[in-house]
Formats: structure tokens, sequence, C-alpha cells
């Protein structure tokens, strides 16, 4: 993509900003019409199921099953579904020379935080139950996803269980309690993610919750349950 490209983009993104008192149905329903349809000729879609967890798997015309790429798709945790993530799963799936699995993790606010980790800890463990060996497996993410890649391998680690030869995460949102200094000094340099929309999406992922441990550690806790802040950027 060239700069004038990119400029264009975030020009069209800038003069529609983020609606933070859109509901979460408006907000899935705009994010769904961004999924590319239809696939690519030479990728098969089949629903699966790993470890009790929904996902859609991939495959590419003249690939083999191994290696596989473990995908969670975006959506700040509220919105997305495994067909969102679908096609950059594809894609990584090509490049390896494999297949892919894009899961269908549980979705906040009906399903908050730690629900999108058990699931992502359910599927990969799921995989590897099915005799897949964790040294051809490639866990990969977008966005929240991407977070959720790292924490599901954290809650691997502490499980026990062995980690994938590799983790491919694509501008991860690592950090839910946005207390990173750049989220401040960079604030407004994303068209869309500004300091407060991040706290649109926190706060119905980890509500009244603020995490002092990073999801998958020992001892993970939350620290108190203080009132909703006025400030709907705000993580309460």
């Amino acid at each position: 993509m060239s700069k004038q490209q990119r400029d264009a983009i975030d020009g069209v993104l800038r003069a529609e900003p983020f609606d933070l008192s859109q509901s979460t149905a408006e907000h899935r329903k705009s994010f769904e019409a961004f999924a590319p349809r239809p696939y690519p000729a030479d990728v098969v879609a089949a629903d699966v199921a790993l470890g009790g967890v929904g996902a859609i798997e991939l495959t590419v015309a003249g690939h083999a099953a191994d290696p596989t790429v473990l995908y969670f798709h975006g959506g700040g945790y509220i919105a997305g579904s495994a067909r969102t993530g679908t096609h950059l799963a594809a894609e990584l799936a090509r490049r390896a020379g494999g297949r892919a699995l894009s899961v269908g993790y549980r979705l906040a606010p009906e399903h908050p935080y730690p629900a999108a980790v058990e699931d992502g800890l359910a599927a990969y463990a799921g995989l590897l139950k099915s005799s897949v060996s964790p040294s051809r497996v490639l866990v990969a993410g977008d966005s929240a996803g991407g977070g959720l890649a790292v924490a599901t391998l954290l809650a691997a680690r502490e499980q026990g269980l062995p980690q994938p030869a590799a983790v491919a995460v694509f501008s991860p949102w690592a950090d839910i309690s946005r207390s990173g200094a750049s989220m401040r000094t960079k604030d407004r340099a994303d068209p869309l993610f500004s300091y407060v929309v991040m706290g649109w999406y926190a706060g119905r992922y980890m509500p009244r919750r603020r995490p002092v441990r990073p999801a998958g550690q020992p001892g993970l806790r939350h620290a108190g349950r203080p009132s909703p802040a006025a400030d709907p950027g705000r993580l309460p």
C-alpha cells in the first residue's frame, strides 16, 4: 500500500469518528461488513470444533494439513467472529504450506473476561489432543486476537502445556489497562482507536475490573470493584 493510499484511508476513517453511543449489536454489524467475501477459489472452509469451541478449518488446495495455524480474530473482544478472521488465517496457511483454524471464541459483554482466554486455551489444548505436534503449530491473531493469542499461551504455560513452534501477532492489543505512556503521547495518531475508544472496548470486556497481573500468569487477580466512571473512555 502506498503512502497516498494510506492517507486516503486515514482521511475516510477520520471523517466518521467512532460512535461511543452505538450498541454492541450495531458495532458487530458494521464490523462484520468488513469481512471479505467470498473465499479465494482454492480455499475450502469447514465448520469444526476444538476442545468444544467452534472454529472454521481452512484448507488450501495442494497444501497438507500440517503445519497448522491457530488463528484468533480481532474485534476488541466484543465483535468479529471465526468468519471475519478466515481470510488472514487462510493467507497465513498458504504461506506456511499448511492449513488454518480460525477460532470463534465467546464475546463480551455477554461473556466478559476470562471467557475469551478460557476458549483460547480450550481450543489450543483441543488441537494438541488431536495428535497435532506443538512443534508444527503457529498461533496467530490480530488486534484483540493478537492479545488473546499471547494470553492463551500464557495460560497454556500455566497449565503445563507445551508451547507452539511460533507466535505471530499483528497490532496486538496486549494491555487492557491502557497503562502504557504511548496511549497518551500518541493518542489520536490512529484514526479510530483513541484512548477513549479503547476504554469503550475495555469496559465491556472487563467490566468493573482492573487486571494487576497479565492474564495467564500465576496469581492472576483483580483489584476492587469501584463504581463505573462517568468518562466512557475510562476502564472502571
